[in-house]
């Protein structure tokens, strides 16, 4: 769709002697030699990653105790690298899809091998600090090799942790934890601009409104809602306005800031009456 109206606009810009035609066929060439960013080819194999990797966590995870300690461990850890080290190697060749696959693979084998180690050895620990650390981990390997489909592993695993502490800690403060999300989602943000992986953003952005969600459910009042709206609208502004600093910057990332910001500033309302609440809130 994009290539066809980048042809009709080269078209008429060089009917009217803006662009020489030479210009615009090395454009056209540049934009077909690009990797395509979305691929059914791709997704199927980022797919068949992933059950791979299932299959080798259930597959160990079934045989474990007939496995020695240490060759557990060994094999592991060489499973670990040998993915890891493949991904290199096809990323140095240009097969960036293949490449994507075994990074994939060496993130869900690291993250199998942590909870099946714990085990063997009675590590102290708790699931939340392991999906840290797992989060921790594919980051760095998205950043490290520039992997998009890694940058939306890493935005999957930080759901993982949410997931993980709802179950446990729903309609409660526990520790420090809660200001994981905003964190992971800020770092997310830092690796879609790196990495160029401009989908994967939605998973940070879906990630602080359902944690702003979960903040308004634990301090539910009319206070709260007031200052929710108020700072989704001073976020709006600070994106959508020309005349704002970071309205260039939230450019980049299209509609979808100021999109999820209007969507903080209107979502949340206190229970009750609203204006009858509205009007004690300014009689206290």
């Amino acid at each position: 769709m994009y290539r066809g109206r980048l042809e009709r606009d080269l078209k008429i810009w060089v009917d009217k002697g803006l662009v020489d035609a030479t210009a615009a066929s090395a454009i056209l060439g540049e934009y077909d030699s690009r990797p395509a960013s979305f691929s059914a080819g791709r997704v199927l194999t980022v797919m068949a990653a992933l059950l791979v990797g299932a299959a080798i966590l259930l597959f160990v995870a079934s045989n474990w105790e007939e496995i020695p300690r240490i060759v557990r461990l060994l094999g592991l850890v060489a499973l670990i690298w040998t993915f890891y080290l493949g991904g290199a190697h096809l990323f140095a060749r240009g097969r960036a899809t293949i490449a994507s696959a075994l990074l994939i693979l060496g993130t869900m084998t690291f993250g199998g091998a942590m909870s099946l180690v714990g085990q063997m050895y009675n590590m102290s620990g708790d699931v939340l600090t392991m999906m840290i650390v797992w989060f921790a981990a594919a980051g760095i390997a998205a950043a490290l090799f520039r992997s998009s489909a890694q940058v939306v592993l890493t935005g999957f695993l930080a759901w993982g942790f949410c997931g993980f502490y709802l179950w446990d800690h729903s309609d409660q403060w526990y520790g420090v934890m809660p200001w994981a999300p905003p964190i992971m989602a800020a770092i997310i943000v830092a690796l879609v601009r790196y990495v160029d992986a401009p989908r994967a953003r939605h998973l940070a952005y879906l990630m602080l409104v359902g944690w702003l969600t979960w903040l308004f459910a634990q301090y539910e009042s009319l206070h709260a809602a007031i200052l929710l709206a108020a700072a989704g609208l001073i976020v709006f502004l600070a994106v959508s306005l020309p005349v704002s600093p970071l309205a260039r910057i939230a450019r980049s990332a299209g509609a979808a800031p100021a999109f999820y910001a209007f969507l903080v500033c209107g979502c949340y309302r206190a229970p009750g009456d609203p204006w009858r609440d509205f009007r004690r809130f300014f009689r206290e």
